[in-house]
């Protein structure tokens, strides 16, 4: 199972963080946060990141 964790950071300082849990391998990940990113670069003033992290459960 993978978590994908999500963050934005605006330019004008309001920063928020939301987080999916995949279940399944990581190229579902992969492929969800390659597009996620992919749709925030279209946004201006905002800083997006994206990781998938493995998780424990």
């Amino acid at each position: 199972m993978y978590v994908l964790i999500l963050t934005l950071a605006s330019a004008f300082g309001g920063t928020s963080i939301h987080s999916i849990q995949f279940i399944g391998g990581a190229e579902v990940c992969d492929a969800a946060k390659v597009a996620w990113l992919s749709e925030q670069k279209k946004t201006q003033n905002l800083t997006a990141t994206a990781i998938c992290v493995k998780s424990k459960g």
